[in-house]
């Protein structure tokens, strides 16, 4: 990342020169998002290895998904989900596009 910073930026960005990596801080996240995917498959396991058979024998042959307060709620989920994945793509097309071209916005006066 440093090799492909242009050299009259890196003037203009304190602490350019410690960049880096921090296993201590890269460790951390990993574990952390290692721990939370465990858990978060460990209770969706516990929770589907243990159906209640009852409650499911008392409704008969009605469905079992959720009611109308449900799938209203997963739909405004589904349509914010889906907004943020705009918004983000847009955001990191852009980004890229500003990459490739520099000096496209900047003034030349200013570059001194």
């Amino acid at each position: 990342m440093r090799a492909g910073m242009p050299v009259e930026l890196q003037k203009y960005s304190s602490g350019w020169a410690d960049l880096g990596l921090n296993a201590g801080v890269l460790a951390f996240a990993l574990a952390a998002a290692v721990c939370s995917g465990i858990r978060a498959g460990f209770v969706s396991a516990v929770q589907s290895s243990r159906p209640n058979l009852a409650e499911s024998l008392k409704e008969g042959g009605h469905t079992s998904s959720p009611g109308r307060g449900g799938h209203r709620l997963r739909a405004v989920l589904m349509a914010a989900e889906i907004a943020l994945t705009v918004v983000l793509l847009a955001g990191a097309g852009l980004n890229g596009a500003g990459f490739s071209q520099p000096d496209a916005g900047r003034d030349s006066a200013l570059s001194g």
